[in-house]
């Protein structure tokens, strides 16, 4: 019997869709509020702990829209 692949894994789950999108609202709610994870209730707080890496990984994606976003302006900025 043969195992599925990284590809037929990933996002295979809706707990695993819900934590990626968690982490990409986080990183954008993280500027505004240090905790915005804080007030969920246990049961998502539960579900997020057991997918942390696509959180983590939702994150990240955050993170590098958020540089690209910002990129133009600092490029237009320091060309001036």
């Amino acid at each position: 019997m043969k195992g599925k692949s990284v590809v037929e894994e990933f996002l295979s789950e809706p707990s695993e869709v819900h934590a990626l999108g968690a982490g990409f609202w986080c990183s954008f709610a993280n500027l505004f509020h240090p905790s915005p994870l804080r007030g969920l209730p246990e049961r998502l707080r539960h579900e997020l702990r057991r997918e942390y890496h696509y959180l983590l990984l939702g994150f990240m994606l955050g993170r590098l829209v958020q540089v690209l976003l910002l990129l133009p302006l600092i490029l237009n900025n320091t060309l001036l």
